[in-house]
């Protein structure tokens, strides 16, 4: 009985916390830095910044081939000639961003949104879309 009791105690912690979280906008993700350019920073040193604010980030020309960005804000960011080929672009939002140029090769875009996104070839959409991601 004491063993139910326990295990009960344990599953309502458990779910009462991930309610908290979601009421308070906390996601699956980490946050790196407070600010953009902290999060470029954090980026550009460890190849990862999961759940990250990039919002309008200038990304051009960055060598992120195997990145982790699942998750990441990067709407608006100009990714133009960026190599982001084999990286976790996993429910990343990169609507509006700039991607003329950009290497796309193998990138995990399931979930990721794409609308609104410039610069991408029609192989590129039949790419993303293939792939799982939302494109226009």
């Amino acid at each position: 009985m004491n063993y139910v009791k326990k295990s009960l105690l344990a599953g309502t912690f458990i779910v009462s916390t991930g309610l908290v979280a979601t009421m308070l906008g906390v996601g699956p993700y980490p946050v790196y830095g407070a600010s953009v350019e902290d999060n470029i920073v954090k980026l550009k040193e460890t190849n990862s910044c999961p759940g990250c604010d990039l919002r309008g980030a200038d990304l051009s020309y960055a060598l992120l081939n195997d990145a982790d960005l699942s998750g990441a804000n990067l709407t608006g960011a100009n990714l133009e000639g960026a190599y982001l080929d084999t990286a976790n672009l996993s429910d990343a939002d990169l609507g509006g961003a700039n991607l003329e140029g950009a290497d796309l090769t193998n990138a995990s875009v399931k979930g990721a949104n794409f609308v609104g996104a410039k610069g991408l070839t029609p192989e590129q959409v039949k790419e993303l879309k293939k792939g799982g991601a939302k494109v226009d």
